[in-house]
């Protein structure tokens, strides 16, 4: 699942992806070196600290909250529109 997500991500974002991420084993057993392998760059909170978190966390919501749940999204480009509106 984390491998397809990331490759998907990869195809759609050429420079500058970051690759946010909780501190489930998923990510970090084979995340590590398969961000390395796409030079994508990883986020994640400290262990036992979820103020790390809450930055990222907001940002998403908002996002979603504001954008994506209010329309049907008909791809990658209409969402980069919306966003950069």
């Amino acid at each position: 699942m984390v491998r397809r997500t990331v490759q998907k991500a990869r195809k759609a974002v050429s420079d500058g992806l970051i690759f946010h991420s909780g501190q489930g084993f998923q990510y970090t057993l084979h995340g590590s070196t398969l961000l390395k392998q796409y030079s994508i760059l990883p986020s994640a909170s400290r262990a036992g600290t979820p103020s790390d978190n809450a930055p990222a966390e907001n940002f998403f919501r908002i996002l979603k909250t504001k954008c994506v749940y209010r329309q049907k999204l008909q791809g990658i480009d209409q969402a980069r529109q919306m966003i950069d509106a």
